[in-house]
């Protein structure tokens, strides 16, 4: 039996399925249109509504909060329930063709019939091949003209689209005329801003943070609105309606306070008072068309702190006992200190927070609550760690009732540097050059405020390492040490000459919270090495120098001396007025001084009370060169002095240059500047208080005298023995030449010896 042959069928069966999938196409454009038209008009909702809520009762950032979550999740289910849901629903060829039967009667089911044949593997064995492809055929003519469109409803799709353009194109609109109120509803919905909405009317409340205030039982309470003068409208009274926690309710009319000036004020303030209050109050603000809701007042006892104390225990090394102190807001505690804060408070506490900021470290905060308060809740210690930096704490208090201090407690702890041991040593006899052998010795002392450990000499030649070099180790660590005994050899150095060194005295304390203990320094000297003969040379260039200025205070002395003859000349009777000045007073002392009785004769006599005015004169400029020349002739003995300790200190001292230095200069010098001249200044101190009173006593100018006249022997006789000191010097100079003229010529003799020898080898 001859088969026909089957049809070839896939070419009508590819077109339909080409046509289902344009179907399936269509109506998942037309799910996601339609959904993102619901999710559109529900955010142009979500906008005006939320606008306007805002506008007429300005939440709170966390009702905001809450409702943009809301809009949010809105936004999610209709994305999820229009659009995503619908997108994952599976769409077969079979639920496309009975969609479209459906919707198009005219196909007579060939549409489903050649989908449902088409998928069925068996269909050419239990069907004519020639109907099938008949089907297939009719299939296809019956859907090449079909209106797809006429299978959708267009009307939710509109509905959708409408209401989210005409939400859109009122944004948009909304948007143009007016972008600073958009900017605001943004900045309030989407930034929790605090800024609010324009209004002819602003009202402020202050010291409510939040809305809430809360005050002790039994308190006044002041509530101050204020509206901003720079509005279109300032209300001519504010009102508060309020209702306590019994439900009773009422209105008060604040206080207007004065007439603000708009041109000059901010603002207009209201003032109402609450006395006695003892219950919570819930109240609203509202003046002009502005209005401040939700306002609570919270009648509580604050948790605080009735008695502070801090128990410091210190470092070892500083050999000091734990002691408590007094808490300040400002506390100094040693380094390496650590202190205990104790704490009783007025009521029980859930706990209390610490926040403690040290310098160059994170933050830390630390809790204090249950069994680890102290008495009974009513109290609690926290012991700061071994203070190393400064430091912060911040003490807040919870008490049971939850309430929270109204200011946190802040302590600022500085930790106290240990300051290194003070070093306060001067060189004595010892000037800027020394020789290699010079003993060095200090005065002065060293001192620390917790003990000293060791003392020691630091000694560096130009670019070398510093040398220790040990003085005193102080075991028992005494907070003063004196250095008159402290004394530098330089010999067992082996410096060279013409070398400078740098010397200084260093100490050092017990404190081991570093690497090393501290270390103080005194100043640092430097000194020039030189040989022997260079610093007599030096010294005695000093001592010339000092001779020099010794002369000019004998000159000066002498100075006092006349001035003291003329004194008594004016009470023999005779004229001090120059004649070169006629009858003109002195100016001034120089003057006087130019003036000699004699000069010339005066045209009239000079009256006692001229001549009295004269004798003052002289005796003031007598006694400030008395006073003057005391002081310079001390420091000439201390220099005299120094050089004896240096040519000691140095060693090249001899018993003859000592004697005459010590008691031939210094000595007599020292007394004339602390004995002599003293008397002297006690004598003409009370010539002159004689003189002031317009009386002159002969005795008290010959004692001057006679006394000047003393001081100036003394001071020829030093004088004497420092030309024979010079003159010894002279001699020991011209012996150095001949020394040094035969060391040359004994070195030019072998020079020329040697020489010979080597022309005779030649």
């Amino acid at each position: 039996m001859h088969m026909p042959a089957s049809p070839n069928r896939n070419a009508p069966d590819s077109v339909l399925r080409d046509r289902l999938a344009a179907v399936r196409r269509r109506i998942r454009r037309y799910v996601l249109a339609e959904g993102a038209a619901y999710a559109l008009a529900w955010l142009g909702v979500c906008f005006w509504g939320g606008l306007i809520a805002d506008w007429f009762f300005e939440p709170s950032p966390a009702t905001r909060l809450a409702a943009l979550a809301a809009v949010v999740a809105g936004f999610a289910y209709v994305l999820i329930r229009f659009i995503v849901v619908r997108s994952f629903v599976r769409l077969s060829d079979e639920n496309m063709a009975t969609l479209v039967e459906r919707r198009f009667p005219e196909l007579n089911d060939s549409l489903l019939t050649a989908v449902i044949l088409g998928r069925s593997a068996s269909a050419t064995e239990e069907y004519d091949p020639h109907l099938l492809e008949r089907t297939y055929d009719e299939a296809v003519r019956a859907t090449d003209h079909l209106e797809i469109e006429r299978i959708f409803d267009r009307r939710p799709l509109r509905r959708g689209q409408v209401a989210s353009v005409a939400t859109l194109i009122a944004v948009a609109v909304f948007a143009i005329i007016s972008p600073s109120d958009l900017k605001i509803f943004a900045d309030r919905a989407f930034c929790l801003s605090s800024d609010r909405w324009p209004r002819r009317t602003r009202l402020e409340i202050v010291g409510f943070e939040g809305g809430v205030r809360k005050i002790a039982v039994g308190d006044d309470c002041e509530i101050v609105v204020r509206a901003d003068a720079k509005k279109q409208v300032v209300p001519a009274s504010v009102q508060i309606r309020y209702r306590d926690e019994n439900g009773a309710r009422g209105s008060l009319t604040m206080d207007r306070v004065g007439v603000a000036d708009l041109t000059k004020e901010s603002y207009q303030e209201y003032v109402c008072v609450r006395r006695n209050v003892t219950s919570p109050v819930t109240f609203d603000v509202r003046g002009g068309d502005d209005v401040i809701a939700g306002l609570k007042i919270q009648v509580v006892e604050s948790p605080h702190v009735a008695e502070w104390s801090v128990r410091c225990e210190y470092p070892a090394y500083m050999r000091r006992s734990p002691r408590t102190i007094s808490a300040a807001g400002m506390m100094q505690i040693p380094k390496g200190a650590s202190a205990a804060f104790r704490a009783k408070t007025n009521k029980p506490l859930e706990r209390v927070q610490i926040d403690l900021l040290v310098e160059g470290r994170e933050p830390v905060v630390e809790r204090i609550s249950g069994s680890a308060l102290t008495d009974s809740a009513r109290g609690f210690e926290y012991k700061l760690p071994t203070l190393e930096k400064d430091a912060s704490l911040v003490f807040t208090l919870f008490d049971a009732d939850g309430i929270k201090s109204r200011e946190p407690i802040r302590f600022a702890v500085s930790a106290l540097q240990d300051s290194p041991p003070e070093v306060a040593a001067q060189l004595d006899g010892i000037g800027s050059a020394i020789t290699p052998r010079a003993r060095i010795p200090f005065v002065g002392r060293a001192s620390d405020d917790y003990g000293l450990r060791r003392i020691w000499f630091e000694s560096a030649e130009e670019s070398k390492k510093g040398v220790e070099i040990p003085f005193v180790d102080l075991p028992d660590a005494p907070a003063e040490r004196k250095l008159d005994d402290a004394a530098l050899d330089l010999a067992p150095l082996q410096l060279k000459i013409g070398s400078r060194i740098q010397l200084a005295l260093k100490a050092s304390d017990y404190c081991d919270l570093e690497q090393s203990p501290n270390v103080g320094s005194s100043e640092k000297w430097t000194l020039d090495l030189v040989t022997p003969e260079k610093l007599r040379t030096q010294l005695e260039a000093r001592e010339l120098s000092l001779r020099q200025r010794f002369e000019s205070i004998i000159q000066e002395t002498e100075e006092t001396r006349d001035l003291l003859t003329r004194i008594k000349s004016k009470d023999d009777g005779k004229s001090s007025v120059d004649k070169k000045h006629g009858s003109e007073k002195p100016a001034d002392a120089d003057k006087v001084n130019s003036r000699e009785p004699g000069d010339a004769k005066e045209s009239t006599a000079p009256t006692p009370e001229r001549l009295n005015a004269d004798r003052l004169l002289y005796a003031q400029r007598a006694l400030v060169n008395c006073r003057k020349n005391a002081q310079e002739t001390a420091d000439v003995a201390n220099s005299f002095d120094d050089i004896r300790k240096q040519m000691v200190n140095n060693r090249i001292d001899n018993e003859e240059a000592k004697e005459r230095l010590q008691k031939g200069v210094a000595e007599p010098l020292r007394r004339i500047a602390s004995t002599m001249m003293p008397e002297l200044e006690r004598t003409l101190d009370r010539l002159q208080s004689a003189l002031e009173s317009n009386e002159f006593a002969s005795t008290l100018a010959d004692t001057a005298e006679k006394q000047t006249a003393a001081v100036l022997q003394a001071m020829q006789k030093a004088l004497d023995k420092m030309l024979e000191m010079e003159d010894f010097n002279e001699a020991v100079e011209l012996l150095r030449d001949v020394i040094e003229s035969q060391d040359k010529l004994r070195k030019d003799v072998e020079q020329k010896r040697k020489q010979s020898l080597r022309d005779l080898l030649e």
